[in-house]
């Protein structure tokens, strides 16, 4: 059967419901985040999610969210440059560089732990905390005056290198942020059906702002699968503030696709924490896999929900488990691994294929 996809009007609806403090509105049955595991597990000391408190804005119309101390840093150096203290740009670039360096030797130590790609993330970051002292220096010699200058200097490529550093994100930082990339095309999605193309804009980036942080610690098929939504969601920005103008289905197929290529990487990363023993990390990455799930089947429709809900539940049951330090078998979770592949398999089918075709009618 075919997958009733969300009208203009539902988009609306489902924007609002995933806006923290909205209200789901009359006629529907259930927000997509309402889906409880039979069974559920009382969670010791639960992390509660939040989002950024500031946003580094790009000259090329990127958003990195402010959520750790290098961030922070980076922020501080931009506001010190646009205020016009040189002194205190260099310092925070600097402070920002050495941070970045114990960054990255966490990062190298965390090869020996079994974590993939570490040992090439923790050189990109190397690189990177470099290309902040050169960049410190030039800004007191006064070869660097403007915030673009300073993000030509700092390029995308370089802002990706420091990315890496989310490979040994703590789960208390990590989990917070898990959510906010839905939260931020609900966002989109309400402002798109009001036709505030601007905001919806915005909202799109922040989102991408951060994908691209959990694309620094994905490796393989799931840091693959990150890249292509963040390119596609990409496009539907750049798309929509060139001419404002929109698709309902392309943009709620694109959105599905960048909940399921997060479902991915929390997957992946769970089957790597449970490998290490890190059992309450593990639990977190199922949690947030299954959200993930539920939001993607969300905007594709309410057989692509009613198909995904065995999978959620079954995810979302052993992610809490694990989080509640419960006795759980290796039998139990390749089950539950099983059911959650099946979910995202599932969803991908539901999904329109061909993402290359979908974003260029996505820019045309």
């Amino acid at each position: 059967m075919k997958s009733r996809r969300p009208s203009t009007l539902l988009l609306l609806c489902l924007g609002a419901a995933l806006i923290p403090g909205s209200v789901w509105p009359q006629g529907l049955r259930a927000a997509p985040n309402q889906v409880v595991a039979p069974g559920s597990v009382k969670l010791n000391d639960p992390i509660a999610a939040r989002g950024a408190d500031d946003w580094i804005v790009y000259s090329d119309a990127s958003y990195t969210p402010v959520v750790d101390l290098l961030s922070e840093q980076l922020s501080s150096a931009r506001h010190a440059l646009e205020a016009g203290n040189r002194t205190a740009t260099v310092t925070a670039l600097h402070a920002a560089s050495a941070e970045l360096r114990l960054q990255s030797e966490k990062v190298a130590k965390a090869r020996g732990a079994g974590v993939p790609a570490a040992a090439t993330g923790s050189r990109h970051m190397s690189a990177a905390a470099l290309r902040l002292d050169v960049v410190a220096g030039a800004v007191g010699e006064g070869r660097i005056r403007t915030l673009v200058q300073l993000d030509q200097a700092i390029s995308k490529a370089t802002r990706a290198d420091m990315d890496h550093r989310w490979m040994v994100v703590n789960v208390s930082d990590w989990y917070p942020a898990s959510a906010q990339p839905q939260q931020h095309l609900a966002a989109a999605a309400a402002a798109y059906a009001k036709k505030d193309y601007q905001a919806g804009t915005s909202e799109v980036r922040m989102a991408t702002g951060y994908l691209r942080l959990e694309a620094g610690r994905a490796d393989g098929e799931a840091r693959k699968e990150l890249d292509r939504s963040i390119n596609e969601l990409d496009a539907l920005a750049a798309a929509t503030a060139a001419s404002p103008r929109k698709d309902d289905h392309l943009m709620a197929e694109a959105f599905a696709r960048a909940n399921r290529s997060l479902a991915v990487e929390e997957r992946s990363k769970s089957a790597e924490f449970w490998g290490r023993k890190e059992y309450n990390e593990a639990g977190y990455e199922l949690r947030a896999a299954a959200t993930s799930l539920e939001n993607g089947a969300a905007w594709i429709g309410e057989d692509a929900t009613a198909d995904a809900r065995a999978a959620i539940a079954d995810t979302r049951a052993l992610g809490d488990q694990l989080v509640a330090h419960a006795h759980v078998t290796a039998e139990a979770v390749s089950k539950g691994l099983g059911s959650l592949d099946q979910g995202i398999v599932d969803l991908g089918r539901k999904i329109s294929v061909t993402g290359g075709s979908t974003r260029r009618r996505l820019i045309v």
